[in-house]
């Protein structure tokens, strides 16, 4: 799985091993197209696809195109799961801090989406930069993604992979969430290779093989939390299976001068909890949660007063389906 945008964007060779021919990817999309957007060059290259960044030849504007690699065309569940991806994007775009799908098809074994280039620095890398976030940028940062899991929860959506690398600060102050690659049932929290790069901030149910559910993205949502306010992910371990374990465990301690902060320390306490009935039961009581320490999302903050139990956690996630044509 692998994000959007400029996190990864190395400036990668047109042609490389990875089973495709970039080149010839992009001669395709510019047919698909009709010379609409000039493919400009490939931003990041992971296992399933492949992201181009695109430039409108009319009015200039930025956009990208995430391409399912033309090897895994003949797979229905890589398929599946990129249409359930584009789905569950689309679904979501109309909230400020999620990335809209505008666009999604399929010619000649060809899957792609496409989407607007998202201007910023990925959390992680703004971590690497600057160290620690303050205590009003962290929880700034709690509200506004809370609130788009809020909104997701409203949808049947459980993103299963939060990641400080796939979120990213824009230009204007928006935190948006970039890649929704694995946000269904099948794959969340069932096969290792799909948590690859990112065991920090799975779940203790997802690491036990059960089902995810909305309180499983609170978990991932406290580690980042906790890496925000000290600059350090929330485990350290030179094993996967070690950092297993500790989540298992519920084994990870905080610097005094995090949690002498006793709205700090009870925040992260019931989103990291081990047995996810201990935690928060859903995105809006950690939004109220927060709005009573002083950070909402004005636009949503009327969403503040539906009762938490409007949308009770699902075991399974409902699947849109998005047609190819």
């Amino acid at each position: 799985m692998i994000a959007l945008g400029i996190s990864q964007a190395k400036a990668a060779p047109l042609n490389v091993d990875n089973g495709a021919d970039l080149t010839d990817i992009a001669s395709r999309l510019q047919i698909i197209f009709g010379g609409r957007f000039e493919v400009l060059r490939p931003l990041a290259i992971g296992g399933m696809a492949t992201i181009f960044q695109l430039r409108h030849r009319l009015h200039k504007g930025l956009f990208v195109a995430k391409v399912l690699h033309p090897r895994l065309a003949g797979k229905p569940g890589i398929i599946r799961s990129f249409r359930a991806e584009a789905a569950h994007a689309a679904r979501l775009g109309g909230h400020p801090n999620a990335v809209p799908v505008f666009d999604f098809g399929e010619l000649d074994g060809l899957f792609f989406m496409t989407m607007p280039y998202i201007e910023g620095e990925d959390v992680d890398k703004l971590l690497q930069r600057n160290g620690p976030l303050s205590r009003a940028e962290t929880l700034d940062f709690a509200a506004q993604i809370s609130s788009l899991l809020s909104f997701a929860e409203t949808e049947g959506i459980v993103h299963c992979d939060l990641t400080p690398a796939n979120i990213r600060l824009d230009i204007f102050g928006l935190y948006r969430l970039l890649d929704f690659g694995i946000s269904h049932s099948e794959a969340c929290g069932r096969e290792r290779s799909f948590r690859g790069g990112t065991p920090l901030y799975t779940s203790p149910e997802q690491l036990r093989g059960e089902t995810p559910d909305f309180r499983s993205d609170l978990y991932s949502l406290g580690a980042i939390l906790a890496e925000m306010l000290t600059g350090l992910p929330l485990f350290h371990a030179e094993t996967l299976d070690e950092i297993d374990r500790k989540h298992l465990k519920g084994d990870w301690k905080l610097p005094p001068a995090v949690t002498q902060d006793k709205a700090i320390k009870h925040l992260l306490e019931k989103l990291l909890a081990t047995k996810r009935e201990d935690r928060f039961q859903s995105a809006f009581e950690v939004s109220g949660a927060l709005a009573g320490l002083g950070f909402s999302r004005p636009e949503f903050r009327e969403r503040l007063a539906i009762p938490a139990t409007a949308k009770a956690p699902i075991k399974t996630v409902r699947r849109a389906r998005l047609s190819a044509e």
